[in-house]
């Protein structure tokens, strides 16, 4: 039975987050610490302004998983939009038994073809490009940060093309693909594809089909594996498609995080040139510089959207508000780690720390699937630049607040000098 005093003895007892409704995005742009000084000042649950939303932050690893438990019915992850191209939409979005189905499939697929050798296709990726990038770098006129964005994007593009659609470096199948990607996001993700990101999807997608038929059994990728099961249907491809092109733009980020503090740290770069390589259980340096640089810089938040009011630690969060689960700020916390602004790869020689300490891949049954695969791929990034080359930093000014995420400086580059070349001068 309604019972109104009880309706309003619930509310009195609830309010909104504290803080002020500030615009929480241009005050972001030149103060990376303020969510940090925010919590300080009004606890780990608390809210301002995003453009035209109500935006509430969460602080804590354990936090926000407990708000993803309690509230994964009230929530929906703030994603980019492929509903009208993919069936069942995009794979963050899902939830329920058509979740479970399509995570199933992709990790299956994950676990069948890891007994394929990728490491010196992956490799080759590296190798060619940065090769490229360096006698472009000589020619007159060449624009240093632009260039090498353009070489990062490549190598990245190629490196995940690889995975999943099995395409080998210097084979028509891969040109193919690489131009369909470029066609689907020339400048990076397109967060609103709309028509001329239609035509190139189908593009894809009918290339894709095509290639597979010749593959038969003879290739590999994670498309195939799908395939051989009879699972890749249109949700499961589109899905492997704007994984692609997801992780493309992700991955030239995080080889560009790397690039900067190898450039920063030539002592950890001789360390990683040393280092051999093996495929052991246990850490290598070289993995834990990627993972000190995810928890230092590439893993900041996860956005959800209420769908219907919530109360979470006694606070109101109303319909319709943005809330950000913070990663970065839970990364740089003093009682998580040690000195957290410095860094230092070494603290992760020791294990990988729990779940409610660093999560850079993301919470609750909505974890990327792929948290693996990018260690790998950033693993072979580094280990390669630094074994390769003697790196430079250019334009190594103060990071900024991207269209996305933070970014090194937009001026930022790399000279890479042959360690072959400087052997043959000192010898």
């Amino acid at each position: 039975m309604f019972n109104l005093e009880r309706v309003k003895t619930f509310f009195r007892r609830r309010r909104l987050p504290p803080g002020e409704m500030e615009q929480l995005y241009q005050i972001e742009k030149t103060n990376r610490l303020h969510l940090l000084e925010l919590a300080k000042e009004h606890g780990p649950v608390f809210k301002s302004a995003f453009g035209d939303l109500f935006h509430v932050s969460i602080i804590g690893l354990s936090r926000c998983r407990r708000f993803l438990k309690e509230n994964k019915d009230r929530v929906r992850p703030y994603t980019i939009q492929v509903a009208h191209l993919i069936p069942h939409g995009f794979m963050r979005q899902m939830e329920g038994d058509v979740h479970a189905h399509y995570r199933r499939v992709l990790l299956n697929s994950l676990r069948e073809n890891a007994a394929v050798d990728l490491n010196a296709d992956l490799e080759r990726c590296v190798l060619d490009e940065l090769k490229h990038y360096r006698e472009n770098l000589t020619v007159k006129g060449a624009y240093g940060p632009q260039l090498f964005l353009s070489s990062l994007s490549e190598i990245a593009t190629k490196m995940l093309i690889r995975i999943f659609f099995g395409a080998r470096k210097g084979t028509t199948q891969l040109d193919e693909l690489f131009a369909g990607f470029h066609a689907l996001g020339p400048q990076g993700v397109v967060w609103n594809p709309g028509e001329r990101q239609e035509i190139a999807f189908k593009a894809l997608t009918a290339m894709i089909r095509a290639q597979l038929l010749r593959q038969h059994k003879d290739g590999d990728g994670l498309a195939l594996c799908a395939h051989a099961k009879d699972m890749l249907d249109e949700t499961m491809l589109g899905n492997m498609i704007y994984m692609v092109e997801m992780g493309r733009y992700d991955i030239k980020a995080l080889f560009r995080w790397l690039s900067k503090y190898g450039s920063e740290h030539p002592e950890f770069m001789e360390r990683i040139a040393a280092e051999e390589h093996t495929s052991g259980t246990a850490r290598s340096f070289t993995e834990t510089f990627v993972m000190e640089t995810l928890r230092t810089d590439q893993s900041e938040r996860l956005m959800r959207i209420a769908e219907e009011d919530i109360v979470f630690d006694r606070y109101i969060i109303p319909k319709a508000a943005m809330i950000r689960l913070c990663m970065w700020e839970a990364h740089h916390s003093e009682k998580a780690f040690s000195d957290p602004f410095a860094f230092k790869p070494d603290r992760f020689l020791k294990g990988d720390p729990d779940q409610d300490t660093f999560s850079p891949f993301g919470l609750g049954h909505h974890r990327c699937p792929l948290a693996q695969t990018t260690i790998e791929v950033a693993t072979v990034f580094i280990r390669i630049l630094a074994k390769e080359y003697t790196v430079t930093a250019k334009g190594n000014d103060k990071p900024v607040r991207g269209a996305y995420h933070w970014e090194p400086s937009p001026n930022f580059y790399i000279e890479l000098t042959p360690k072959s070349a400087v052997h043959v001068t000192t010898a």
